[in-house]
């Protein structure tokens, strides 16, 4: 025998109603979020300054208004201060990365230059893959050819540079202050073969932190002209 199951006029009733008024609360909040929002804001505020309130207080402010209104003052300029303090730093990063993309663009096109970093003269010297120097030099698009030296600041000959191929010798101002006279010299007599010889800030290569940005775009720069171009395949 089949069963028969009824549900009474009001249950029904009833459900439906529970139905129409969870829906009609669920669009509430969806229409008022934005309220909802700034309240739920207001309130953490409210808890947030609540400590700095209740210090005033206790210092002799004897109105709470006058002591919640100090407050807020207070906050808003420690947040004034805060801005001032990071948001030139950010608009500068962001002038510095619009600065830098044709720099990005030119590393997508062109390949890296086999290079030799002189720190030191008498003995030759430069820098292993383990070094900020090196980093810079990968960065800025070089090859480093004493990359996979022990030693972190190898010992070298020019010969050994020649015949490590490479296509382009820098000499660093620091430590070792190299010249203009150093540079036509070391052309004039091909000591490293077939490498071009050219100067080079050693801040850019070296000098961290403040400096890296500024350092690494001169240095992306220097290395440019002469890396080789990426045939388009």
């Amino acid at each position: 025998m089949e069963r028969l199951v009824r549900f009474p006029v009001k249950t029904v009733l009833t459900v439906l109603g529970l139905i129409i008024v969870v829906w009609g609360l669920l669009h509430v909040i969806v229409i008022a979020r934005s309220v909802i929002v700034y309240i739920l804001i207001a309130i953490f505020l409210t808890l947030a300054i609540n400590p700095l309130v209740e210090l005033l207080i206790r210092r002799g402010m004897r109105s709470r208004g006058l002591a919640s209104g100090t407050a807020c003052l207070i906050v808003l300029v420690a947040i004034a201060g805060i801005g001032y303090a990071f948001i030139p730093t950010l608009i500068d990063n962001v002038n510095n990365f619009v600065d830098a993309a044709p720099g990005y663009v030119h590393d997508l096109t062109h390949g890296r230059v086999r290079t030799f970093y002189a720190i030191w003269r008498r003995p030759w010297m430069s820098v292993s893959l383990d070094t900020y120097i090196a980093d810079v030099l990968a960065r800025a698009g070089a090859e480093n050819v004493c990359s996979a030296a022990a030693a972190r600041y190898p010992v070298v000959e020019p010969e050994q540079v020649a015949a490590a191929d490479a296509r382009l010798v820098l000499l660093a101002s620091e430590p070792w202050a190299f010249t203009s006279r150093d540079r036509d010299e070391l052309a004039a007599h091909r000591e490293f073969g077939a490498a071009v010889i050219a100067l080079c800030d050693g801040r850019d290569f070296c000098w961290h932190g403040a400096h890296t940005a500024f350092g690494l775009r001169r240095a992306a720069s220097l290395l440019l002209p002469h890396r080789p171009a990426i045939a388009a395949s």
